[in-house]
């Protein structure tokens, strides 16, 4: 008799199961804990509101589908398009020749192009360093950096400021590679933000290249960083300047926990000329 009981109950268990489909756990001890008065009605009820769910679902995926090729179409409305004969449409169709070379030949000849053309094609850089697809942008950011072209250091500054991180610490890289001091002014305003241990680093670098004392207040505000590699990067470029001016962060360098800074520290020390950076580097020596 108990065993027969038990057949009828695990009867009615696989029956609620596979009535209760995609319903969840809660509905499905809600029919078990009902099943005795559960009418026909109340079980066809329950269907047609599963079968009214699931309608509903598929309605949404269906919208979904429908709208992504408009989506897609409109990011690429976004981007901005350029005449063909205009410096950046000739420079982009350049690019993106580059950009499907298979081999090294082929991308030397795209920039042996763009060498001998430089003065129809590099004005266009400034317009494509933003509203471009990312490898547009880095390839383009590279080529100033690469020419030195100093009309691009405006464009370059956004780019260090809005792009993505890769646009970003190529952007800096090129700002350095101009030479100008007029591309402190956007590492300047770059320096104050709160950059990646990386792009710190790649600042230091770039005002190292450029060289001039006036971007030693940039690489005392970064020094403060608290990684090492940072802070020897930031002395390093104290030495390329190799001027007075560098002296403040040089002091602080020389009591730096790290030996690789203070051996940094040494090096930058021994360019600049006076007293008090031999008097350092015997304090240093003295450790």
């Amino acid at each position: 008799m108990v065993r027969e009981a038990a057949r009828g109950s695990l009867t009615v268990v696989a029956s609620l199961a596979l009535l209760a489909g995609p319903l969840g756990c809660q509905e499905l001890a809600d029919i078990w804990n009902g099943a005795a008065e559960q009418t026909n009605e109340g079980r066809e009820n329950r269907e047609r509101a599963v079968q009214a769910e699931e309608a509903k679902r598929a309605y949404e995926l269906e919208r979904v589908v429908r709208k992504a090729p408009a989506k897609r179409a409109l990011e690429s409305e976004s981007f901005g398009t350029f005449d063909s004969t205009s410096p950046a449409g000739r420079l982009k169709a350049l690019l993106e020749r580059r950009l499907e070379c298979a081999n090294d030949e082929c991308r030397r000849e795209v920039l042996e192009t763009v060498r001998r053309d430089s003065a129809l094609v590099l004005p266009g850089i400034s317009e494509l360093v933003t509203r471009q697809p990312e490898a547009i942008t880095i390839e383009a950011v590279r080529l100033a950096g690469l020419f030195r072209h100093v009309a691009s250091i405006e464009a370059l500054g956004r780019a260090a400021l809005v792009g993505s991180g890769r646009v970003r610490a190529e952007a800096v890289w090129a700002l350095g590679e101009t030479g100008d001091p007029r591309a402190l002014e956007p590492l300047d305003r770059i320096s104050r933000l709160d950059n990646p241990l990386d792009i710190n680093s790649a600042i230091c670098r770039a005002v190292g290249a450029i060289g001039r004392p006036e971007g030693a207040p940039i690489l005392d505000r970064l020094y403060s960083a608290a990684d090492p590699r940072t802070r020897g990067e930031c002395v390093r470029a104290a030495g390329s300047i190799g001027s007075i001016e560098v002296m403040p962060l040089l002091r602080r360098a020389v009591d730096d926990a790290d030996t690789s800074v203070r051996d940094d520290t040494r090096r930058a020390l021994e360019k600049i000329p006076g007293k008090e950076p031999k008097r350092l580097i015997r304090k240093l020596g003295s450790r």
